[in-house]
């Protein structure tokens, strides 16, 4: 059997960049969208203190940091690319 070796190119700037805004854009809505489902529809109107508001963003917000800086130790692959 005969394998073929493919030769690999570097993307260019462009498509990196390009990349890049993908995954940023999607993962920072992806944390926004999460942050408003935990908080509920009306968690400006309830009179709670900062500090219940606080934890439920960071329940969102932390994991969604940790899968954003490691998004590509998984096969080198994101959304983006």
């Amino acid at each position: 059997m005969t394998e073929e070796i493919k030769e690999l190119s570097k993307a260019t700037r462009r498509r990196r960049i390009g990349a890049f805004l993908v995954d940023h854009i999607l993962f920072t809505f992806l944390m926004v969208m999460g942050v408003f489902l935990i908080m509920g529809p009306d968690f400006i109107d309830k009179n709670n203190d900062m500090s219940s508001m606080v934890t439920s963003m960071l329940t969102v917000i932390i994991p969604g940091f940790i899968i954003y800086f490691s998004k590509d130790l998984i096969e080198g692959i994101s959304p983006g690319k």
